[in-house]
């Protein structure tokens, strides 16, 4: 999954010029053979931070996740894109509807944008879990839409994505962002959005704006 710092919606002050209510998404990858994410052009090239900078002088984003809030030094640095990908059954789906629900807890409007799994059925199986509170639900901080209600809505039918349809894509989900003040944003899978995109350019393009 990638944890990306989009600094393009500003809507608070900013700190270390980075927004400090800018949206953050966080994307899931599996590590299947057959993906076709070049993971190491992402980490190598576009998604590497611009500067490196000491630990202290980031804005950080807290996962809630004490374990990894603890090795990240607070937290996801903001402005900041982060690829971390995983074999099924490692909890990627888990940490990053952790990571929603203690950003709806602390008042950050999150979404999950499921690419597959139907949504109702992605919930039955949180339900359990001690972190998920359901009044954060009804109370619209954490909203949970399946990728293939946007695509019907959009038109979008084609098996492969040109330039044109990427773009449509990133446009409807960014107005939904807007829309709903998300603050906390989680797409899984991107792996499965991949082969619609196909190409390494139409994939960054989609990551990364």
């Amino acid at each position: 999954m990638a944890l990306h710092q989009d600094n393009s919606r500003p809507t608070g002050g900013t700190r270390h010029g980075v927004p400090s209510g800018a949206l953050t998404t966080v994307i899931v990858s599996g590590t299947k053979p057959e993906s076709p994410i070049d993971t190491k052009a992402l980490r190598d090239g576009c998604m590497a931070p611009p500067e490196r900078e000491k630990p202290e002088d980031r804005a950080r984003c807290v996962t809630g996740i004490d374990g990894l809030d603890n090795i990240l030094s607070g937290g996801i640095p903001r402005g900041n894109t982060v690829l971390v990908t995983g074999s099924v059954g490692t909890g990627k789906t888990s940490l990053c509807l952790e990571f929603l629900v203690h950003g709806a807890i602390a008042g950050e409007n999150s979404l999950y944008v499921s690419v597959t799994e139907n949504s109702d059925k992605l919930l039955s199986n949180i339900i359990p879990y001690d972190f998920f509170d359901r009044k954060l639900i009804k109370e619209g901080r954490l909203v949970f839409i399946d990728l293939p209600v946007i695509y019907d809505k959009l038109g979008l039918e084609k098996l492969e994505f040109e330039f044109e349809e990427v773009n449509i894509l990133i446009t409807a989900i960014g107005n939904i962002v807007d829309e709903l003040k998300i603050k906390r944003l989680v797409i899984d899978s991107i792996t499965s959005v991949c082969y619609r995109l196909k190409t390494q350019e139409n994939i960054r393009d989609f990551i990364l704006k």
